[in-house]
């Protein structure tokens, strides 16, 4: 049966002097069929028209690939033969991607029909400034793909136990530290520009969950800013691949254990000695809060606590090299990132 469309509002289109620069759209699927025919769908649609789409499947088993590429024989189709985890995939989808601009979809993920074309307008009409990423205000999709008046991110800044939390603005345009990692907009530059690799834009050690934080934090101390923009619309389901398990106590212990250990991992190699010791009470205390809650109310997790312990010790050589060329590379003052944390 056939996917329907969601009939998602449209936001008034931006103009443009410049010649359109190529915009390469990378979908990263994973047993996503019911929701990447309406993804893909919401591309094409797009107001903006210099698009190359890039789709990445990470060994799906539920016959949604095969649906895809006779449906749409245009798209770029990268077929793996296991799943080889978000930053995997998404690397080889950049890496085949020839846009000035790249953005990368969740196939849960939704855009307005101007969501291209009014980012490319917000970054450009910037050019003065290091503009490297684009976050947009996403609302929340319900699992059979009804909008909600739900806003689920917006731009985003760190509270100073190390996790995410939504900026208080929600109407006007500011600098954040990052955007939401379901459809970040960002410059080719500044990805040539923090690669760890010829090929590493994420760290491919991370596999899933937690990526796109080191990929904004590494991006934030070269000097490359984020910029909310409230006109550029999205809704995203949020887990979709997951069945909708979003908390991590949710998620299956594999996923547990990727995201404890790349908190970890992002800790160790991005920030700076100087911004850690002023945060190290606050990690310290989560780190604390956490371990309590596992050993007495979620002993089935200390499992993969522990399985993330022991990965961080035997990456700890590479991650270290790793915090040598981040940290020798840092354009900006602590101050200045520390002005990304908020609240406790």
């Amino acid at each position: 049966m056939q996917q329907r469309k969601p009939d998602f509002p449209r936001v008034c289109p931006a103009t443009s002097e410049r010649a359109a620069p190529l915009v390469s759209v990378v979908i990263l699927s994973w047993n996503s069929g019911g929701y990447l025919r309406s993804c893909i769908d919401r591309v094409l649609d797009q107001t903006y028209q210099n698009v190359e789409i890039i789709l990445v499947d990470n060994a799906s088993a539920d016959g949604s690939i095969e649906r895809i590429a006779s449906e749409y024989p245009s798209l770029k189709l990268i077929r793996n033969r296991e799943n080889r985890g978000f930053a995997v995939g998404m690397n080889q989808g950049i890496s085949a991607s020839r846009g000035e601009y790249v953005l990368l979809l969740n196939a849960d993920a939704y855009l307005s029909a101007t969501f291209v074309e009014e980012s490319v307008s917000s970054v450009e009409k910037r050019s003065d400034q290091k503009i490297g990423m684009l976050a947009g205000k996403v609302y929340r999709l319900s699992s059979d793909l009804e909008p909600t008046g739900h806003i689920n991110s917006v731009g985003l800044f760190l509270l100073r136990r190390f996790a995410y939390v939504n900026s208080r603005n929600v109407d006007a345009e500011e600098l954040v530290f990052g955007p939401a990692g379901c459809c970040p907009f960002l410059k080719r530059d500044m990805l040539e520009d923090v690669r760890l690799s010829r090929t590493e834009y994420f760290d491919e050690q991370y596999f899933a969950i937690g990526e796109d934080l080191d990929l904004w934090f590494r991006a934030q101390l070269r000097g490359w800013q984020c910029l909310y923009c409230p006109d550029v619309v999205a809704w995203h389901v949020h887990s979709a691949s997951l069945a909708g398990r979003v908390r991590l106590f949710q998620k299956p212990p594999f996923f547990r254990r990727h995201a404890l250990k790349n908190r970890y991992l992002t800790i160790i190699k991005d920030v700076p000695l100087g911004l850690l010791v002023s945060l190290a009470p606050w990690v310290l205390l989560a780190e604390l809060g956490l371990l309590f809650y596992v050993v007495f109310r979620e002993p089935r997790t200390l499992p993969s606590l522990l399985l993330a312990w022991k990965d961080v010790v035997s990456l700890l050589p590479g991650t270290l090299a790793k915090r040598r060329a981040i940290q020798s590379g840092r354009q900006v003052s602590i101050a200045y990132l520390r002005g990304f944390f908020v609240g406790t």
